[in-house]
């Protein structure tokens, strides 16, 4: 099957994009024209970005028609490619799924939640997504006025530009280029390359004199602050992870970022937090941040860890398919208070990118090493968790063994990154619990001092009562080292899968509720 690309797919396309002349740094890569990949410094015609955006069109239309198994008629065909050269083809593979199944309307609605950048709702993604979803659900074509939303910014991100002055000598220039190159800025000594923008966040960074620079841009590009290099601005420490005198009790709410998005996990997930007393909680990045405002109603102290969602497959294998699928989720949830964010899961699975994306723990250590200075610079307070492995030794085409793909990591230098280690511990009787190759695995990753998270831990056995597993869960959170300072049961809820650990409908809630020790608050 292939996908007809019509001049409405492409001037749709152009009209929420928007054209640039110059390359302009957006979120994690320079772009120019209608939104296509450039370089710094580079200029094109109006008529050469068309024909770049219509050549990128055309290998997205090839791969989305890989993914469909339904016959979409030319409204579809726009929406769907619209959306696709927006978030990526794996960016609405959710969307495609729906799709296929004859879904529309549920695939128009989870669309509409993809109106979020840099933590924000922007009304121009919300009105792109709005266009989008009513494509879907539409069969007759639509005929868009290019005109309708030109001069809007592709993305909203936070834009740093160092002015130098006009007759800076070619030392200073290097010497601010090296300091802009480790932030991803840019560099000019125009005033208005420096202010121009439809963006809600501008910062320009002045080295030199530049007298009455502060009243120039207020009257010129209001909204733009103004920093001067002698007295940058502070850096917020990071927050420190305190130890208590067990760990905290917390749950994994939704295998597959149910949690806020139906109506029969928000009650359920509530229930069990409330009758459990737990006092941590783990979300996916996709998930509602408003979370957290609702736990906190019933428990003031709850502490949250966020996983970075993402779906890796053969066309979004690299950083920027991962800050894209991930970046502005993780701002939504930061705004709302978060601060530990957990980059990917269980990576040393072949279903989570290994042998696609990366061959060994070095490879994926580059990538998370790459996410994490982005994460740093967008979310200063930011506490960043090298992602827990799926435990065990090697399992061919499933799995590479943990420890050995810990260590190639090690030796990349992405522990050293990290500020916290997730691990998962799985165990199937009360003996493995307290083994290393079993409840105990967390041990195998102790360095020195820094902190462990157990972001997943069960007894996954068909064998055993759910009740016989929550006294075990019971008595292996208490035995945990005093370096855990959190541990996520596995799962609370899931639309479907894990039979055999779902808190749902059992007395896990209940027997873990009536524990001796660790209240909500330690």
């Amino acid at each position: 099957m292939s996908l007809d690309i019509t001049d409405a797919t492409i001037n749709f396309i152009k009209s929420w994009e928007g054209f640039s002349a110059t390359a302009y740094y957006d979120v994690s890569r320079w772009s120019v024209g209608y939104g296509t990949v450039g370089y710094e410094g580079e200029t094109v015609t109006e008529a050469e970005a068309a024909k770049r955006l219509q050549e990128v069109v055309e290998t997205y239309a090839d791969k989305l028609a890989r993914k469909l198994t339904f016959e979409p008629t030319p409204s579809q065909t726009t929406g769907l490619l619209s959306a696709a050269y927006n978030l990526g083809v794996g960016g609405i593979s959710k969307i495609t799924i729906a799709c296929n199944s004859g879904e529309f309307q549920r695939a128009a609605d989870m669309l509409r939640l993809y109106d979020h950048a840099g933590g924000k709702q922007l009304a121009a993604l919300t009105r792109r997504r709005e266009a989008e979803a009513g494509l879907l659900c539409r069969s007759r074509p639509v005929v868009v006025d290019i005109e309708m939303n030109r001069g809007e910014p592709r993305t909203q991100y936070a834009r740093v530009v160092h002015l130098v002055e006009q007759n800076v000598s070619i030392d200073k220039w290097v010497q601010v280029a090296k300091e802009a190159y480790e932030a991803r800025s840019s560099v000019t000594a125009s005033y208005d390359d420096a202010g121009i923008g439809d963006l809600d966040d501008r910062t320009v960074v002045l080295h030199g004199q530049h007298e009455g620079a502060e009243d120039w841009f207020e009257e010129h590009y209001p909204g733009v602050k103004i920093v001067r290099d002698e007295s940058p601005a502070p850096i917020a420490p990071r927050p420190v992870v305190e130890q208590t005198k067990h760990a905290l009790w917390g749950l994994h709410g939704s295998a597959d970022a149910c949690w806020g998005h139906t109506s029969e996990a928000v009650p359920s997930i509530l229930e069990m937090v409330k009758t459990a007393r737990i006092g941590a909680f783990k979300a996916l990045s996709t998930e509602n941040p408003h979370t957290v405002e609702v736990m906190q109603k019933i428990n003031p102290n709850m502490f949250f860890v966020v996983r970075a969602m993402w779906q890796p497959d053969e066309d979004n294998c690299t950083t920027d398919a991962f800050l894209n699928a991930t970046l502005d989720h993780c701002r939504s949830w930061y705004d709302q208070g978060v601060r530990f964010f957990e980059l990917h899961n269980e990576p040393n699975l072949f279903l989570e990118g290994l042998g696609l994306c990366w061959s060994n723990g070095a490879e994926f250590a580059q990538l998370f090493l790459n996410a994490a200075r982005v994460f740093r610079r967008k979310m200063p307070e930011i506490q960043i968790g090298w992602p827990g492995l799926s435990p065990g030794p090697d399992v061919p085409r499933i799995r590479a063994a943990a420890l050995p793909f810990y260590k190639e990591a090690e030796d990349a230098g992405a522990l050293q990154e990290a500020d916290w280690i997730g691990a998962h511990c799985y165990f199937q009787t009360d003996l493995e619990c307290m083994l290393k190759d079993g409840g105990q695995y967390y041990r195998n990753y102790i360095r020195g001092n820094k902190p462990i998270l157990i972001t997943e831990f069960s007894n996954p056995s068909p064998s055993v009562g759910k009740a016989e597993k929550a006294h075990t869960y019971v008595d292996y959170v208490k035995s945990l080292d005093p370096i855990v300072h959190s541990c996520y049961s596995f799962i609370a809820t899931a639309s479907s899968g894990f039979p055999h650990e779902i808190w749902t409908d059992s007395p896990i809630a209940q027997i873990v509720g009536a524990r001796s020790y660790g209240t909500t608050n330690t």
